[in-house]
């Protein structure tokens, strides 16, 4: 596989995580929803990574320690903070024993502003690319 190649994977699969996020919304599935948008972010980051070092990614799903790996700023969108509160989707959402605490949390209005800014990030990413 190409860089080329392995690039556009990572971006058709980020925007296809980004759709998934979005019906997942619309049904009211706001902690999948979530991880969802967790999911879209980690796999963008990995497309700027490949394309900046034609290599493949490293294994990390924190999004904040996973951006110090790519030549973008933290910024605009994604700042660290963002980056942090989208990591803990990850893992509440993985396993019961912190999936209450994201439930409690993921109201449509919070749900609604990680989307948003998801949407942002992919978007800000897209243009390193």
């Amino acid at each position: 596989m190409t860089q080329q190649d392995a690039v556009a994977q990572w971006v058709r699969s980020a925007f296809d995580d980004l759709d998934t996020a979005v019906g997942l919304f619309d049904l009211g599935k706001y902690v999948h929803c979530l991880f969802f948008c967790h999911l879209a972010t980690e796999k963008m980051i990995k497309a700027v990574y490949t394309k900046q070092h034609n290599d493949a990614p490293p294994i990390l799903h924190h999004l904040a320690k996973l951006w110090k790996t790519i030549t973008v700023p933290i910024g605009g969108p994604a700042t660290e903070e963002v980056l942090n509160e989208m990591t803990t989707f990850n893992v509440e959402a993985r396993y019961d024993i912190f999936k209450q605490k994201l439930y409690k949390k993921a109201t449509k209005e919070y749900t609604e502003r990680f989307l948003a800014l998801t949407k942002e990030i992919l978007a800000w990413l897209k243009t390193y690319l």
